[in-house]
């Protein structure tokens, strides 16, 4: 790099500016957030939660409306409940044989509902019940942080490199390669095209990296549910679900010349601010079949979620360049503008098979299965440009060759004391990866406890849940070297406390 390199046009006409905006928001939809927002888990009730979620055949508790809402049709009595939570996330992360841990702690609601019962008084009707519900089921927590650092081969400007390459300066993207442009991290070669570019930091270097990453949110169900009891002995129920959605991202990645082996090149550094809120419906559709006394089989499907999602996005960057030997840094510094983006995402069906064992009036045993394809899920946006809808093609083409079938099992029991219910339970959600694509085992397993007490009027649950899984973190993505991934191993501890009150 030179002390002749020529200074950056860095106001732009207002419809490149639009045009970039749009193609460079666009692609901050990738397959990573299509399996965010297909992942779920069941947390809601102290109940539920205690017997690893495997309560579908079972009924009787408020969160199963969100996994087999023929749960509803077994109440012979209305109730209202809410369950106030703590989570606490700590994700250790490994990177260039270094290893970092840190923590995030969140509280609260796991849900709150309340379910009408009406009870047939008629002694020659087969429909014994008719319930109506509605409330909120927690689905998903998106808090989490973690930090690494490390060097490795490579440097993310390879990255802007790539991108820019066959474009003049001024239709370069406003939120990387613009960026990096205007802050001297690429330039055009000296006597060449206006779209070749170079940069000081090539893929053979070794470079200090680092970076912080923070977020948190939510995915809440709203749930409307209707089920009916048939003859004691089959019941069926549906659920009208409105899930809602807010999460929000923030990473600041920095790299470092340490040992003063790249020419001009000090440090960079890239901050990216994510908001992704929005909303979307389904339909579930349940059944229990009552087989005798102790044996009750459920079943259940959900439809796809219609979700349609706003992007809120905007990126800095900044670095220290040294141009001439002698000369002290420069330091610039460049902003995007705020970016917004509206799109649509489906999410795979769900199918769910359970079974409980009843144990006369001392307890019982549960377990429960649920198969979906993560691969089933789909970008699309009504207004797109024709390059905005080439990126989702390309990022559902990556769906489909990333994510396949998983199964997930859960298995849980209740022992009674009286009005003492002391309870236990598994869950093991599978890879949503296709074989061979992710290097761990991106398996989630879940082990839960927990203890509740039940009277004519009242009930109180609480439980504690343990949940880990390990999965690759990739910092960037280029052409021009493999990018070292970070393995995250992250350990949740959930704690739940339910309170409700029954009424006839």
């Amino acid at each position: 790099m030179s002390n002749l390199k020529r200074k950056k046009h860095l106001n732009i006409i207002g419809i490149i500016v639009i045009f970039t905006l749009l193609t460079n928001l666009s692609k901050a939809q990738t397959d990573v957030d299509a399996l965010r927002y297909s992942r779920l888990q069941s947390i809601g009730s102290g109940r539920t939660m205690a017997v690893g979620g495997a309560f579908g055949a079972l009924g009787g508790d408020f969160t199963v409306l969100s996994t087999n809402p023929a749960g509803i049709a077994t109440y012979r009595h209305s109730e209202i409940s809410v369950t106030p939570g703590f989570v606490l996330n700590q994700t250790t992360s490994d990177f260039a044989d270094n290893s970092y841990a840190i923590s995030a702690a969140d509280f609260n609601l796991s849900n709150i509902g309340v379910i009408l019962s009406n009870v047939s008084t008629s002694r020659g009707a087969k429909w014994k019940t008719s319930n109506f519900a509605v409330g909120t089921n927690r689905l998903a927590n998106f808090d989490q942080q973690f930090t690494f650092e490390g060097t490795t081969q490579g440097s993310i400007t390879g990255r802007y490199l790539e991108l820019a390459e066959g474009l003049t300066p001024g239709q370069l993207g406003s939120f990387e390669e613009g960026l990096a442009y205007d802050t001297y991290l690429i330039d055009n070669v000296q006597g060449g095209s206006d779209t070749d570019y170079f940069t000081d930091a090539d893929s053979t270097d070794f470079v200090f990296k680092e970076q912080d990453f923070e977020s948190s949110g939510y995915l809440n169900e709203l749930v409307i549910s209707y089920g009916g009891n048939y003859m004691h002995k089959l019941y069926i129920g549906a659920t009208l679900g409105i899930p809602f959605i807010r999460y929000s991202e923030e990473r600041t990645y920095q790299e470092e010349d340490l040992d003063n082996s790249i020419d001009f090149f000090n440090n960079m550094s890239f901050n990216e601010r994510l908001l992704t809120t929005g909303a979307g419906i389904n339909l579930k559709v349940g059944m229990i079949y009552r087989v005798s006394q102790q044996i009750r089989l459920g079943a259940a499907v959900h439809t796809p979620t219609l979700m349609s999602l706003t992007d809120n996005y905007s990126t800095s960057m900044g670095s220290s360049i040294t141009f001439a030997q002698g000369e002290n840094p420069e330091v610039f510094s460049e902003s995007s503008p705020d970016g917004f983006f509206e799109y649509r995402l489906t999410t795979p069906w769900r199918v769910i098979g359970s079974a409980a064992l009843l144990i006369g009036k001392k307890g019982f045993i549960t377990a429960e299965v649920e198969s979906l394809n993560y691969g089933g899920s789909d970008f699309s946006s009504n207004n797109a440009s024709a390059e905005d809808q080439n990126y989702l093609n390309e990022v559902n083409g990556n769906i489909l060759l990333k994510y396949g079938q998983a199964v997930n099992f859960k298995l849980g029991g209740e022992l009674v004391l009286g009005k003492l219910r002391l309870r236990g339970g598994y869950a093991i959600y599978g890879s949503p990866f296709e074989a061979g694509v992710s290097l761990e085992d991106a398996s989630m397993r879940n082990i839960s406890v927990g203890t509740g007490f039940h009277s004519k009027a009242f009930f109180a649950d609480l439980a504690f849940v343990q949940s880990q899984r390990t999965e690759e973190y990739v910092p960037y993505t280029t052409d021009a070297h493999n990018v070292t991934a970070v393995t995250n191993t992250s350990s949740f501890t959930q704690i739940v406390f339910t309170f409700g009150f029954k009424f006839y």
